[in-house]
């Protein structure tokens, strides 16, 4: 059963007329999304929503005792007005300056240059979830012990070097970090049976289930120091 809640705050930035709609929220389900327009396909909202509702309890309590928002949008500038042009070919985005995540159905192919529908929403709505908990948890995937881990799993030659669609050795580790924790989502809700980033990142992709799970992070620490010591 979903309800329906009123529980708009001001946000640093202009967004458009989505915040007179309510908010909703379903039972058991701790995070507020909106669907901000009519044009947004039932088939297309069904998904990410269903994705919503099959986040671990750990990020959802996170994600809403930070007041974290998720906009479901037709296009990202229809709702974020503030976003520059280029944006036109993104699918998501997380804004931190006011705990924001958007989601949208469409986008602007970069190489046909025509409107193009999101084929994997689940994968897009995971990806910025996965910044947004990053963001929450204080940055993990910037604090060393995270990078270290990815550059011992890339150490290995014979295993996949990217990060998707990101290159490692060119890429922020927030990007890394969102784009494991959007194939792990994936994996364990059993949108995909499998993950060649998952299968060659192992030890990265450890260290932020365990984050998900609330485990500690010290075996991190001890394995990291060890398996250094054996690099030359």
């Amino acid at each position: 059963m979903i309800k329906k809640v009123s529980i708009w705050n001001p946000t640093a930035r202009p967004l458009s007329n989505w915040k007179r709609q309510r908010l909703v929220r379903a039972n058991n389900f701790p995070i507020s999304y909106a669907i901000t327009s009519r044009e947004i396909s039932k088939s297309q909202s069904d998904r990410l929503v269903r994705a919503l509702k099959l986040l671990p309890e750990r990020v959802t309590s996170l994600l809403s005792s930070k007041n974290n928002t998720i906009l479901i949008c037709k296009k990202l500038r229809d709702v974020f007005k503030y976003l520059p042009s280029s944006w036109e070919f993104s699918v998501g985005i997380h804004d931190p300056s006011n705990h924001t995540i958007g989601v949208a159905e469409e986008y602007l192919d970069m190489f046909s240059r025509q409107i193009t529908k999101d084929t994997s929403p689940e994968k897009s709505l995971c990806h910025e979830i996965g910044h947004a908990f990053d963001f929450e948890l204080d940055r993990p995937s910037e604090k060393g012990e995270f990078m270290e881990l990815v550059k011992l799993d890339a150490y290995d030659p014979t295993k996949i070097n990217k990060i998707g669609r990101f290159k490692v050795q060119s890429t922020e580790p927030k990007e890394i970090f969102a784009e494991i924790f959007a194939d792990i989502m994936l994996v364990r809700n059993a949108y995909i049976t499998q993950s060649d980033l998952l299968d060659s990142f192992p030890q990265a992709a450890k260290f932020i289930e365990d984050l998900i799970d609330e485990k500690s992070s010290m075996q991190h620490d001890v394995m990291t120091k060890q398996l250094l010591a054996w690099l030359p």
